[in-house]
């Protein structure tokens, strides 16, 4: 039944490292980062492939920008 939580107001929890949140935050926006594969071409490719398939997924079903972040 969890996975069919559907609160309107859902917040991330401020429990640990605020730190180390940050760091995971910012690893997973350079992941799903589109990339060119060569400067001499327009081949755009994600840099982790299944991260970006997830969040695209989430972006799917209606969860903000942020939401699927984090769930990432």
């Amino acid at each position: 039944s969890s996975g069919k939580f559907t609160a309107s107001v859902n917040r991330i929890t401020k429990r640990g490292s605020s730190r180390l949140r940050h760091a995971l935050y910012m690893a997973v926006q350079s992941g799903i980062r589109d990339a060119r594969k060569k400067k001499t071409t327009d081949e755009i490719i994600a840099r982790n492939k299944r991260l970006r398939e997830f969040y695209d997924k989430k972006r799917e079903e209606g969860k903000p920008f942020k939401v699927a972040v984090i769930a990432c």
